[in-house]
Order: C-alpha cells, then sequence, then structure tokens
C-alpha cells in the first residue's frame, strides 16, 4: 500500500488556543496536507457537508458545545465512513473510552499526550485502520474480557476464519500495514486486503478497529 502523503485533517475543540497550537504542530509535519480547525461539532459537520477536499481524519475534543464530539463521533462514522477519527479529549474515564471504542472511533488520546504521539497516532491510523497506545489497549482489555468471565481464547476456526485469515488478523492486531503484512507473509498487498474485506464480513464489523474489538470479545488474538 502506498503511503499517504498530504494527509488532510480538521482539529474540532471548542478552546481556541489548544486547537491552533495543534495545527500549528501538525503544519510542520510534510505528511501532512489541508488542516483545518471548527470550535464545536455542529461547525464540524457542517464543513463536512460543504467541502470539496477529502478529509483523512479528524482529532476531536469530546466537550463542546452545540454539537458534542460524541453525538458527532456517531454521525461522521455513519456518513463518512473512510474518516478516521480520534479522540483527542482531557477525560480518561476508562467507562468513557471503552465506549467510544465500541462505537467505532479509530484512536483515543488524553490531552496530556505529547506532541509526538499525536502525530503518530494520525499517521498510524490513516496507514493501520486505528491508533490505540498501551493505555488504551490495556483499557480495551479489561473492559471487554471482564464482561466475557475470562473466557478462554477462541480458536479461529470456531468463528469461521481460515489459518491464513488468522494470521493476516493477527498482524493487523499487532498494527502492521497491509504492505507489511503482505511482506512478512509473502503475499500481494491487494491479496492482504482480499483476506482483510473477508475478516470484515465475517467478522461483521465495518473497519479495522472494529476487527480488533472483535478479536478481543471473543480472545482469538493473545495480545501482549
Amino acid at each position: 500500500m502506498k503511503l499517504q502523503n498530504n494527509i488532510n485533517i480538521i482539529i474540532a475543540d471548542d478552546h481556541q488556543l489548544f486547537r491552533q497550537g495543534i495545527a500549528s504542530l501538525l503544519k510542520g509535519n510534510e505528511r501532512f496536507g489541508f488542516i483545518k480547525d471548527v470550535s464545536n461539532g455542529e461547525e464540524l459537520l457542517n464543513y463536512l457537508d460543504k467541502t470539496s477536499t477529502t478529509i483523512h481524519v479528524v482529532l476531536l475534543d469530546l466537550e463542546m458545545p452545540v454539537i458534542k464530539g460524541q453525538e458527532a463521533a456517531k454521525m461522521i462514522l455513519e456518513k463518512y465512513p473512510d474518516i478516521k477519527i480520534i479522540v483527542l479529549s482531557m477525560y480518561d474515564n476508562e467507562r468513557l473510552i471503552l465506549q467510544m471504542i465500541e462505537m467505532g472511533v479509530h484512536g483515543y488520546l488524553i490531552k496530556n499526550t505529547s506532541p509526538t504521539e499525536v502525530e503518530n497516532a494520525i499517521i498510524t491510523a490513516v496507514e493501520s485502520g486505528y491508533y490505540f497506545n498501551h493505555y488504551v489497549s490495556r483499557i480495551m482489555r479489561k473492559g471487554i474480557i471482564n464482561r466475557k468471565n475470562g473466557k478462554a481464547i477462541t480458536h479461529g476456526t470456531e468463528v469461521g476464519f481460515t489459518e491464513r485469515e488468522m494470521e493476516v488478523l493477527n498482524l493487523i492486531c499487532h498494527e502492521y500495514t497491509a504492505s507489511e503484512i503482505a511482506e512478512k507473509l509473502f503475499l500481494s498487498p491487494r491479496t492482504v486486503e482480499g483476506y482483510k474485506k473477508n475478516l470484515l464480513s465475517k467478522a461483521g464489523v465495518r473497519n479495522t478497529a472494529g476487527l480488533i474489538i472483535y478479536s478481543i470479545k471473543n480472545r482469538l488474538i493473545d495480545f501482549v
């Protein structure tokens, strides 16, 4: 898969100094192209409805006036499924993080994260389909597996995955891109995308983030 350059980004946050500071930071990265900042969910949704620019990533605050981040995220996921949503919030409540991940957002960062991690999260979400750091991954495992009462790891064949699909799934869950998976398994990127499409269909999910949650819920992958 060709690297996506000129990644177009919208920053939605009601604190002007914060969002413009993030915008200024991101403009220094050659991988990023168009960068727009908006002050609330309504402004964000209106802009997406009107713009002819392809938006790749939305950095989304949750606590905003008019339309809050949670509602905006739900609407974007339904109307613009190709846009990657990375929550950038002051809230580190485990229940809220798990709720947003299960809703389908592609990443969740706390506002005290480093500028470098914000940049890495954007690039990784575009190239791999999601970005969950160790903190968020731990919350996901803890929250979802606790609901399963320690259910044993499921064999892929029990949910209809082939051995090759399980190999691809394992690498997806460990943040390999399609091109990296292709190289590791001696496949073409197009073949890898075919396996990924089959996995999405069999799991009944819409995107890579959904595959991660499905894998955790069914304990298909032994995450480290």
